[in-house]
């Protein structure tokens, strides 16, 4: 019998139990589809007479899954040392209502990490609690992956800005500040013009539930409604400018089946003053989208932040918005931008800073006075940035060198002409992240991993699989051919 058999030796079952283990990673399978039968019979048939096993659930959801993932952090993590990167910190509730907090961080080249997954069910999230969970993270950076934490990135709810400052004490050489999608999706929750998204919302449940209306709308060809959603950034936006645009197949569809339609509804359709206040909300409230979903990127900068506020300063000033639209931009911009969001503006090779106001550009030379203090060739390198001399030659500064790199690249360029500690001041502001908006696409995956049907996972295993998720796709598409031409 033994010459029909063919044996499978230790390292080739090992092998073949992690390759097992990374598909059911990857693909977010159930940890019992190793033991389902059609799964055991694909051994069979491409190696028959194998004595290879595959590894049970158990197995796939313990020891392999701890190899795994130590395996690909390990990977993820190689040739940290040394590197700049961005911390965020944000929290949310999984599917079992534990409170979660959550920290990520953005790596030099915008790659984004799950860090740590704190279930705090047992704390209170004050500022102290907090603290203690962003200090143990920046440690963990430190001593781990032998990085260096250059910013922290958070929500604005008071409890974390508190966190912030207390942080910025004990970091002083951290730059801390709050999310600019989070401040900008505020402010379009600050436009909002009073009724206008319940009757909207109302309408749009109606031409997507009613079975009539929803077959009727179906045969326009136009496009599928959108609803707005509390945790998607824009999705309020989005319903406006699809209703907006298909308005007049809505009412012309309320015209044509009267006794069919909900006359509530025909009356929302048909309310002209309605209409145009949807009209003008969609004319405030779309520059503000663009803006948010440019900083929502995962290698937007503060930067690009103070860039895209300042842009939206001048197109809602075009727009002569009544003073309490304006008092409400004017709130969240100051909250949004920073002495450092305005000097890493100035030091920008594209932007130079040139949108900044002569207050905002003194503040922000006063801060890198500040920093000079750490580093003191940190300013000259600044003014000679700001005036184009060497070794920052006018000629670095064309529109054909600039769009050819990444700002953080281009400052790298000039390593061997400035001082180190100079440059990795710089580093903090190319690296310092826009927006918690990765960490929330994190969150994302978690709602994907630990679902309603795998609400036992628990929150470290959890935390590991979605890493693993992130990770193991990554290397997937990666692995991809290109298409020819």
């Amino acid at each position: 019998m033994n010459a029909y058999l063919v044996r499978t030796t230790k390292a080739q079952k090992d092998a073949l139990d992690l390759q097992i283990a990374r598909f059911v990673y990857s693909s977010n399978s159930a940890f019992r589809v190793v033991e389902d039968p059609q799964f055991i019979k694909i051994f069979d048939i491409a190696r028959p007479g194998s004595d290879y096993k595959p590894p049970n659930k158990d197995k796939v959801g313990n020891d392999l899954l701890d190899k795994v993932y130590t395996e690909e952090f390990e990977k993820c993590t190689a040739g940290f040392e040394s590197t700049t990167v961005c911390l965020s910190l944000d929290g949310w509730s999984n599917v079992c209502n534990d409170p979660i907090v959550c920290t990520s961080i953005t790596t030099e080249s915008g790659k984004i990490m799950l860090l740590d997954t704190i279930d705090t069910s047992a704390h209170a999230h004050t500022a102290e609690y907090l603290l203690s969970i962003a200090e143990s993270s920046i440690l963990k950076v430190q001593n781990q992956f032998k990085a260096k934490v250059g910013s922290v990135v958070t929500d604005n709810a008071a409890n974390v800005a508190k966190m912030r400052r207390d942080l910025s004490v004990n970091y002083p050489n951290i730059l801390t500040y709050g999310c600019s999608s989070h401040l900008l999706n505020l402010l379009i929750q600050d436009f909002q013009i009073p009724g206008v998204k319940a009757n909207l919302i109302q309408i749009v449940k109606y031409f997507r539930n009613n079975h009539f209306a929803a077959a009727k709308y179906k045969q326009t060809d136009a496009p599928k409604l959108t609803l707005p959603s509390d945790v998607r950034w824009n999705s309020f936006v989005d319903c406006l400018e699809c209703y907006v645009k298909n308005w007049p197949v809505i009412m012309t569809i309320c015209e044509e089946n009267r006794l069919e339609i909900d006359t509530s509804v025909q009356n929302l359709v048909l309310n002209m003053a309605l209409k145009r206040n949807c009209e003008d909300l969609l004319a405030r409230m779309k520059p503000i989208a663009v803006a948010l979903d440019k900083l929502q990127k995962n290698n937007s900068t503060i930067a690009d932040t103070t860039e895209e506020w300042k842009k939206l300063e001048e197109e809602l000033d075009s727009k002569n918005l009544p003073n309490q639209f304006k008092s409400a931009f004017a709130k969240r911009k100051d909250q949004a931008l920073t002495s450092a969001h305005f000097l890493a503006n100035i030091i920008h090779p594209v932007y130079l800073g040139r949108k900044l106001t002569d207050n905002e550009k003194l503040e922000a030379m006063q801060f890198a006075a500040e920093k000079s203090e750490a580093c003191p060739e940190f300013l000259a390198v600044v003014l000679a940035f700001r005036g184009q001399t060497a070794p920052f030659l006018s000629a670095y500064f064309s529109e054909a060198t600039t769009s050819r790199l990444s700002a953080f690249d281009w400052w790298k360029s000039f390593r061997a002409d400035i001082p180190e500690d100079a440059l990795k001041i710089v580093n903090q502001f190319m690296t310092a992240s826009s927006s918690t908006a990765g960490l929330e696409r994190l969150f994302s995956a978690f709602g994907i991993v630990h679902s309603d049907l795998r609400n036992r996972l628990g929150t470290e295993k959890a935390a590991k699989l979605v890493f693993l998720l992130g990770a193991l796709r990554k290397e997937k598409q990666e692995k991809k051919p290109t298409q020819k031409s």
